[in-house]
């Protein structure tokens, strides 16, 4: 079975493959900043139903929206919601799991899920790691 992707258009300096999995514009703006990290080793857009997942106790898996390693070898993983998604349980169960996966993780590895008024937190959090 042959499977295709959707890539962006746009081009990043940093991220792992030649052009990233399609974004909305939302996760283009988390994307650029992330991008534009001086301590970034490189990131990437995490392939939806395809990359890296995290399984909880629910059916199902989950896959965060960007992986970034840094130049200290810290690993983040971040899952951005629009705003009408972040109170949905489901947003809450995902950080859950994702929590719960950082704190069984080696300590150079962080979850964070983000809505728009968290992504230059979660910038500032990553530049020290």
């Amino acid at each position: 079975m042959v499977e295709i992707f959707l890539h962006e258009d746009t081009e990043y300096n940093k991220h792992f493959y030649e052009s990233a999995y399609l974004m909305n514009s939302e996760e283009k703006v988390v994307a650029s900043k992330i991008d534009s990290l001086d301590n970034a080793s490189w990131w990437l857009r995490n392939i939806e139903c395809s990359g890296f997942y995290l399984q909880g106790y629910l059916r199902g898996r989950f896959f965060p929206d960007f992986i970034v390693k840094t130049k200290k070898n810290s690993y983040c993983v971040i899952e951005y919601k629009g705003e009408y998604l972040l109170g949905t349980s489901d947003t809450q169960y995902e950080e859950r799991i994702g929590k719960i996966w950082q704190n069984l993780a080696p300590e150079n590895y962080f979850f964070r899920l983000i809505g728009k008024d968290k992504i230059d937190e979660v910038i500032d959090f990553i530049k020290n790691k």
